[in-house]
């Protein structure tokens, strides 16, 4: 058996961890590494502590999204410790970032994020056009979508439909 990659690996973390979100919309899961490609914080999409789960109480849904529950990106950027003021951030998630998980994510560093599933923002395009568009080459963010190809094995899709 040979060595799985980090991108395999991590995005293979991302969908188990996704087995532990507590929202009946979407299973979620993320995870965060640093700059030395070592797991900095992990994920699932779930309701804040102390607050009853959309699993055992059912969704409370606006405008079609679940808001009692918060992000999986959210959920592991909130874990992140900075080592250094040079540390820059990878994201492995099954989803792709909403406009805020993509902004928060931003704010902390993140300069790569890797995703599986995609669903339309404009607001979240937008955003990163204009941010990319505005910020020297060195901070920009790079977002990818992966497609499985086997078990546990991912790769970048060379001509994704969207970001």
């Amino acid at each position: 058996m040979s060595r799985l990659d980090r991108l395999s690996t991590y995005m293979a973390m991302a969908e188990i961890i996704a087995n532990r979100a507590t929202c009946n919309k979407a299973r979620v899961g993320c995870v965060v590494t640093d700059g030395w490609n070592r797991i900095a914080g992990v994920g699932y999409n779930g309701n804040p502590p102390n607050m009853p789960h959309c699993s055992d109480l059912g969704c409370v849904i606006v405008d079609g999204r679940c808001i009692s529950t918060l992000h999986a990106e959210v959920n592991a950027l909130l874990q992140i410790r900075p080592r250094s003021p040079i540390v820059s951030y990878t994201v492995y998630c099954t989803h792709s970032p909403c406009l805020t998980c993509l902004k928060i994510g931003v704010s902390l560093g993140v300069s790569h994020w890797y995703y599986l599933t995609h669903y339309e923002d404009l607001l979240r395009d937008g955003f990163l056009e204009w941010y990319n568009n505005n910020t020297s080459e060195l901070n920009h963010i790079k977002l990818m979508r992966v497609k499985k190809i086997g078990e546990n094995t991912y790769a970048p899709m060379e001509h994704p439909e969207r970001p």
